[in-house]
């Protein structure tokens, strides 16, 4: 009789073990929402187009997109010069890429997305944010911001998969205006885009137009709504079929 409570014992005690181990590996890292805005120098239409991690960012705008078509004009209620965004990412995150282009393209395999790039000869501007720390001059922390630094891809040309892509024109680009936010912050405040205030407001809206005609192809591509996707290392795949 002793023999089996001993048993029962170590085999709940090895129960107990291995049961460990797994709600370790379900453990899920605190998420944070990562808010941006782009600011133009006139009224836009704000359906602009940004991808993160294989999704499509959806945009926090007011107009009815149903009955919307490429070209078509919207009353001016519905035009804005601030579009904000927002994307989940682990609160821990110290590193984010930010790429704006307008011509990105996927290389695939077997049906599959493996990365995406940007072509030999299309323009872009490709930035790397870091964490750091905000001092005033007493060398008191007063918050976190992102330390920007414009960078060129590698000689591949492949995009991270960390990059918030941003299809538009890379030369209407003015630059990134840093914010700062607070230590115990639950948000991060990512850099506001700042489009060039010497370009026309014909020149803005064509330029949105194409990106949007791009876009219905890098929608196929990108999780939007979509049922038949799965995650591997924290990206979102999508199978096309051939």
């Amino acid at each position: 009789m002793k023999k089996q409570i001993i048993l029962v014992v170590l085999l709940g005690s090895f129960g107990s073990f291995f049961a460990g181990p797994k709600s370790l590996l379900e453990y899920e890292e605190p998420m944070a929402p990562f808010i941006g805005d782009i600011v133009f120098p006139c009224d836009i239409d704000p359906d602009l187009c940004l991808y993160y991690k294989g999704n499509k960012i959806q945009l926090d705008i007011n107009h009815d997109k149903k009955s919307k078509r490429i070209g078509q004009s919207l009353t001016k209620k519905d035009l804005v010069k601030i579009v904000p965004y927002a994307v989940n990412e682990a609160r821990s995150t110290q590193k984010i890429h930010l790429l704006i282009c307008d011509r990105p393209l996927p290389s695939s395999y077997d049906n599959t997305i493996n990365y995406l790039y940007v072509p030999e000869g299309v323009s872009y501007k490709f930035y790397t944010l870091t964490a750091m720390r905000k001092y005033d001059q007493d060398k008191v922390a007063q918050g976190y911001c992102w330390h920007v630094t414009q960078e060129v891809l590698p000689a591949d040309k492949i995009i991270p998969d960390n990059t918030i892509i941003f299809l538009f024109k890379a030369d209407y680009i003015a630059g990134l205006d840093v914010k700062v936010w607070p230590l115990n912050s639950n948000i991060r405040i990512l850099p506001t885009i700042l489009m060039d205030q010497n370009i026309d407001r014909e020149d803005i809206t064509q330029a949105i137009i194409q990106a949007r005609i791009i876009g219905i192809d890098f929608d196929t591509i990108h999780k939007h709504h979509l049922s038949n996707s799965s995650k591997i290392e924290s990206k979102t795949v999508v199978m096309i079929k051939p």
